[in-house]
């Protein structure tokens, strides 16, 4: 992210994820009465924080490095095991250099294209 951006205009930014998150996962969670979604959504996520990873030829030392979070909770982001916090997020994404907007779109498509079910309107 630009360190030219204001503290208010990440602020905001953070709200916008925040809530493109939200619709993404409630969506999904309505029609289920456990956690099943937001469990498939943090594997998807995992799935496209690994293959950008690997596109750019990093470690998950390298990234852990980059964005400032150890590297085994790099590998637990990746695997599904931990649901990254939007600082977590955001620090990922510049490592990755790519915009988090970008990052969750791909996860959205590729949650889309698995079960078929979430529509964003």
């Amino acid at each position: 992210m630009p360190a030219t951006l204001s503290c208010a205009s990440k602020f905001i930014i953070q709200i916008i994820v925040c809530k493109i998150l939200k619709s993404i996962v409630c969506r999904e969670l309505a029609q289920r009465s456990d956690n099943c979604a937001m469990r498939r959504f943090e594997s998807v996520f995992g799935e496209v924080v690994r293959q950008r990873r690997r596109e750019l030829g990093l470690s998950q030392e390298d990234l852990g490095f980059r964005s400032g979070l150890h590297r085994t909770y790099i590998s637990e982001i990746e695997r599904g095991l931990k649901s990254p916090s939007l600082r977590a997020v955001f620090a990922i994404a510049e490592a990755l250099n790519i915009n988090v907007s970008t990052l969750i779109l791909r996860a959205e498509k590729k949650l889309t294209v698995t079960t078929g079910k979430i529509e964003i309107n």
